[in-house]
């Protein structure tokens, strides 16, 4: 829901049923912070950039180790962040870039009637991709 109340509100529904559910966030922007208020996963896009470094977040809070999972959640939070602002839409190109620079996307190009992103959006998210540690060496 990308909203910390409905997130809240619908964990504290879940755990009063007579027989309790798991709730997924699908909050690509607050994706710890959804765990540490008892999401019991996710269901979200920017998994696919950083699949192993989330599952390790997700069994440190699973296991009590805050601060391991801090450490992931610093690394790749500015670039969920990033990639998840508005205009919300754009997050798929942002996304694509991301997975371009990672050389497993061999281009970020997208189908009509979604736009690309510019060449400054581009460079940002390259930029931010480097200082997070996400991409070993410049793909633009």
């Amino acid at each position: 829901s990308f909203d910390v109340g409905q997130t809240l509100q619908t964990i504290e529904v879940a755990r009063g049923l007579k027989h309790p559910i798991g709730v997924l966030t699908g909050s690509d922007a607050f994706i710890f912070e959804a765990m540490l208020m008892g999401c019991h996963g996710a269901l979200i896009g920017f998994a696919g950039t950083a699949t192993r470094e989330l599952v390790a977040m997700h069994h440190a809070v699973h296991v009590g180790e805050l601060a391991a999972a801090r450490a992931i959640w610093d690394q790749l939070g500015p670039i969920a962040r990033y990639c998840w602002r508005l205009p919300i839409r754009d997050f798929r190109p942002r996304m694509k870039e991301v997975l371009r620079l990672q050389g497993l996307f061999p281009s970020a190009a997208c189908r009509e009637p979604q736009l690309g992103i510019e060449a400054d959006e581009r460079r940002a998210i390259a930029q931010l991709c480097r200082a997070q540690g996400l991409i070993a060496h410049d793909r633009t």
